[in-house]
C-alpha cells in the first residue's frame, strides 16, 4: 500500500514538473543586413501584436543579430528602422506556442537629406562714394 502511494505521489510530482516546463510563447530571431549583405548593428526592431496592441522592442547587436525570446502567440507586424535606412515592415507574422521563427531583415538605403545653410554678411554700402 505504501509503495502505491509513493508511486502516485512521484507521478503527480513528475507531471507537475513537466507542466511547469511547458512554454506558452514562441520566439523570433534573425539578423539585419543592408543591400550589400553587410550586418547592420543598432537597428530598432519592434513586434506589434495585432490582437492586443502590445509592442515588444529590441535592438540588433554589433553582429546585426536580434532576438525576441518570448512572444505571446498571435499575429505580429515586425518593423525595423535606423537612421539612413528605409523602414522595413513585415505584416502577418504568425507566432505559435513553442515555435521558433528565424527571419532575416534586409534594410535599403534611405533618402539622405542634406541641408546646407548659407549665411553671409554683406559689407555696408558706402553711400558717399561709388564703392
Amino acid at each position: 500500500m505504501n509503495s502505491v502511494l509513493t508511486r502516485f505521489l512521484l507521478g503527480v510530482a513528475a507531471s507537475c514538473a513537466l507542466s511547469w516546463g511547458q512554454v506558452a510563447s514562441g520566439s523570433l530571431a534573425g539578423s539585419v543586413t543592408d543591400a550589400a549583405g553587410g550586418v547592420v548593428p543598432g537597428v530598432k526592431i519592434s513586434a506589434l501584436n495585432a490582437s492586443t496592441n502590445n509592442t515588444a522592442e529590441t535592438n540588433s547587436s554589433e553582429a546585426g543579430v536580434y532576438l525576441f525570446a518570448a512572444l505571446q502567440p498571435g499575429t505580429y507586424t515586425i518593423s525595423a528602422e535606423k537612421a539612413g535606412f528605409k523602414k522595413a515592415v513585415r505584416k502577418d507574422v504568425e507566432i505559435r506556442v513553442g515555435q521558433r521563427i528565424h527571419m532575416e531583415i534586409k534594410l535599403e538605403i534611405g533618402d539622405v537629406t542634406i541641408s546646407v545653410d548659407v549665411t553671409a554678411e554683406l559689407p555696408l554700402l558706402e553711400t558717399s562714394t561709388s564703392e
